[in-house]
């Protein structure tokens, strides 16, 4: 109780300094393997720093998932990392046919959506949104006006150096009206 000067509750310097936020899907991945680490330490009576461990856990996730080994492994072989989810189709076409328009936001690139969603919806998924938008550096994007649209190429994979000008309509469109928005990338957000 000392170190929380006789209170439960740490003053927020401290909390921005000690404690992560698990705010995502990502967040509890990196609580499990931080406890499951942990946990093995205390069951092979391996001495540890906590502070220690947990930098470098957090240091191996963010570097494998930087480096794009992450990406690469679960597009190769999405059968032993995702589920195929074949009701979640039906439920946007209701969706769309009711007048919403759907899109697709992700922070992750083109190649590593487009093997996961063909394996989790099926080999037309991108028919299903009105737009897709890969590589999206949330949450800057949905507030940063200074990043251009870019089109990548779903064939090569590879992105197009034209300007996109049909998104500033949808982008307007999809402020000015957010009921009709569902962004689904690492997190699902309907509005």
């Amino acid at each position: 109780m000392d170190e929380y000067s006789g209170k439960r509750a740490l003053n927020p310097t401290l909390r921005k300094k000690r404690l992560k936020p698990l705010n995502d899907l990502f967040s509890m991945a990196e609580c499990c393997l931080i406890a499951d680490t942990v946990q093995f330490f205390k069951d092979m009576n391996i001495p540890f720093c906590p502070r220690n461990a947990v930098v470098d856990i957090l240091g191996v996730i963010g570097s494998t998932h930087i480096s794009g080994d992450f990406h690469r492994i679960v597009a190769q072989h999405p059968e032993r990392y995702l589920e195929p989810q074949p009701h979640l189709k039906g439920v946007l076409e209701k969706l769309k046919k009711s007048g919403k328009r759907l899109i697709f936001v992700s922070n992750s690139p083109f190649w590593y959506v487009d093997a996961g969603m063909n394996y989790v919806i099926g080999e037309n998924w991108r028919d299903t949104w009105d737009v897709v938008i890969v590589s999206a550096g949330k949450p800057r994007f949905y507030t940063d006006n200074s990043r251009p649209f870019r089109e990548v190429s779903t064939t090569t994979g590879r992105v197009k150096f034209k300007k996109v000008r049909v998104l500033t309509f949808v982008t307007k469109l999809c402020f000015l009206f957010s009921p009709c928005l569902i962004s689904f990338g690492k997190i699902l957000y309907v509005f």
